[in-house]
């Protein structure tokens, strides 16, 4: 089935979700602003992400902390090294998350 306008539906498999009405109505305040917006990856405090570009390319961490210093956003990682962590700020396009592993069994 197509529906003009539709490019696809929400859902987990088969099943369908609907969206809250106050996030589709923030959604389409952002986009009435004018001002620039950019699709960006879901980022939430201690979720593991890795480092894609800067010194640090390579490394993974967690993420502590999401920081907007004068609109440039800033993120605070910790990277565990040896039984320690170091955390350290970079900024936000850094880093990308990191999908965790499925677990043999989990659903």
């Amino acid at each position: 089935m197509t529906i003009p306008g539709v490019i696809n539906v929400i859902g987990f498999g088969k099943e369908f979700v609907s969206i809250p009405d106050d996030q589709i109505q923030t959604v389409q305040k952002i986009l009435r602003s004018g001002l620039m917006s950019t699709p960006w990856p879901f980022l939430k405090e201690g979720q593991r992400v890795g480092v894609r570009t800067g010194a640090l390319r390579g490394m993974e961490g967690f993420l502590v902390q999401i920081k907007n210093k004068k609109n440039k956003y800033r993120v605070v990682v910790s990277i565990p090294l040896l039984q320690r962590s170091v955390a350290v700020e970079i900024d936000r396009d850094w880093i990308e998350p990191i999908q965790s592993a499925r677990i043999s069994g989990e659903r």
